[in-house]
């Protein structure tokens, strides 16, 4: 019944029982959202379905890409920047509205004419930022000052965003012409990678809108190749620049009708180079013996079928517009299994658990800031395991113990014995659950180091060492004290956090948290662990 939804939620459920469901959304494809709040910390993570694609992140910053450089400029620009070649001849209204980007192209050609070339030669660009200077009638020209702040973009070389670049790492193997395939031999190819690609099955069984990512990543690293590594060009990314209307229209034009060019081609691509390759590749595993080979087949079939049965020409356009749009903001996200988080934690030796266990040792730290939620996430997994071997929430009393545990939390004298009495053993059983998993961790990040030793200083490594079991014996104690129990303003501030990431995998606009987001509100510090 899990096909019916768009993502599953689960809130206050433990480890065991939310691991359990997690398998049970990897096997339908499904994204799992777990949280959890205990006393004043509280915490969420993205699980499930182990990858999510997203096309329209919208980052707070986006680079510009205008292609004033030497290896940029296309020919309708340059063609559109010769209609303001003679500066001189314009009043003073029109010169102060020239748009900046048409300023740094006359100003180029002009210098050009000089011999200097400004890719790679620093005092050539120091030379045309003053010749650009010189150019200016008055110092009040905004026009002019736009330009200078934008100075650089005259000289900035095309290069694939990493973010994308990780995307083309990703891209299953069979979605390139044979000839485009890295090979073992190759020098510059990192031998790992070819086991950190997506397989076909996980593409294979993921929804339509997925699918198309793969196939767009696939000819978007296509058209950087044939266009010297640039990707296409956003005519949306023009940004507000002092100008007469009739200029702007006129460049934002130009801008436009490039941007509708690259999506033809783009488009192109994906009907005239990746769709047949998929059918060729499936034509060629088909003829082959190896069972993985017709898996192979079996698997590109159904995505070529989906795609030429579910998506339309218009769907595909208007896919490609968007694409094409977001190109140099396209993201994929993986998400670590709840099952292999459990084992991180348990500091399970596997080489591909080193880089993130060496994560959890930083934040483990004394001098992290972000230290409070990492012991406080270990601690609700240590109270998991406490009530599953004593059969009740840390700080309470079992029935069978025969003590009222509304009358041990009272206030009176004998509710403040019982409960210190039980608060104090449960905080050792909670300390002790931690270490077992975590000693490597918390020692090694207060451990003298060989500075340390020179310097005669291991005993304020040993005090620093001290005051981490502090820090952990007062935080267990908060555990204890809570009693398992939910505070409502802690509960509202996670509920928030999962409705924003649950709008950000349904929509797939925006980059959901790919770690445990955590939140400690007595302490006011938040952290994405790995």
């Amino acid at each position: 019944r899990l096909q019916e939804f768009d993502i599953v939620i689960a809130s206050q459920l433990d480890e065991a029982t939310t691991i359990k469901l997690d398998d049970i959304c990897q096997k339908v494809q499904k994204k799992l959202l777990t949280m959890r709040s205990h006393g004043c910390f509280g915490t969420a993570k993205i699980s499930g379905s182990k990858t999510h694609c997203v096309v329209e992140a919208k980052p707070e910053n986006r680079k510009l890409d205008l292609r004033l450089s030497e290896s940029g400029t296309f020919k309708e620009l340059s063609e559109y920047a010769d209609k303001f070649e003679d500066l001189e001849a314009m009043d003073e209204q029109r010169f102060a509205h020239v748009p900046w980007a048409v300023l740094v192209l006359v100003a180029k050609k002009r210098f050009k004419n000089s011999n200097k070339t400004l890719e790679d030669d620093y005092e050539a660009q120091k030379e045309f930022k003053e010749f650009l200077k010189s150019m200016r009638r008055t110092k009040t020209e905004l026009n002019f000052e736009e330009a200078l702040e934008n100075v650089r973009t005259a000289w900035q070389k095309p290069e694939v965003p990493e973010n994308v670049s990780e995307c083309f790492e990703k891209l299953p193997r069979e979605f390139r012409r044979d000839e485009d395939e890295p090979t073992m031999m190759d020098a510059e190819t990192d031998v790992s990678s070819f086991s950190n690609v997506v397989s076909l099955a996980d593409v294979e069984a993921s929804d339509e809108s997925t699918k198309l990512f793969w196939i767009f990543v696939a000819a978007l690293e296509e058209f950087s190749k044939r266009n010297k590594k640039y990707l296409p060009l956003d005519a949306g990314a023009l940004p507000d620049m002092t100008s007469t209307t009739d200029a702007f229209v006129g460049l934002q034009k130009v801008y436009l009708e490039k941007a509708q060019r690259d999506q033809r081609e783009m488009l192109q691509i994906v009907k005239e180079t990746v769709v047949p390759n998929l059918k060729s590749k499936m034509m060629t595993t088909t003829t082959s013996s190896a069972a993985s080979d017709n898996s192979n087949s079996s698997y590109i079939n159904k995505i070529v079928d989906d795609i030429e049965t579910n998506a339309n020409d218009k769907q595909l356009e208007e896919f490609c517009a968007r694409f094409c749009k977001n190109a140099r903001d396209i993201r994929f996200v993986s998400f670590t299994s709840l099952a292999d988080e459990r084992d991180i934690w348990k500091w399970e030796s596997k080489p591909e658990y080193e880089g993130k266990k060496e994560k959890i040792a930083s934040l483990l730290s004394v001098d992290n800031p972000q230290r409070v939620c990492a012991y406080s996430y270990a601690l609700l997994r240590a109270s998991d395991a406490f009530e599953a071997k004593l059969c009740r929430k840390a700080g309470t009393y079992a029935p069978e113990e025969g003590v009222d545990n509304v009358a041990a939390s009272s206030g009176t004298e004998k509710g403040k014995s019982m409960l210190f009495h039980r608060m104090t053993s449960d905080c050792g059983e909670l300390r002790a659950l931690v270490t077992k998993d975590l000693e490597a961790a918390i020692f090694q990040s207060t451990s003298p180091t060989k500075m340390d030793v020179e310097n005669q200083s291991a005993v304020g490594s040993k005090q620093t060492s001290e005051e981490a079991c502090t820090f952990l014996e007062q935080l267990a104690c908060e555990v204890v004290r809570a009693q398992g129990g939910e505070i409502h303003a802690v509960a509202s501030v996670v509920g928030g956090i999962v409705s924003q990431e649950a709008i950000k995998l349904i929509t797939g606009q925006f980059v959901p948290s790919h770690g445990r987001v955590c939140v400690h509100l007595a302490d006011g510090s938040s952290a994405i662990l790995p």
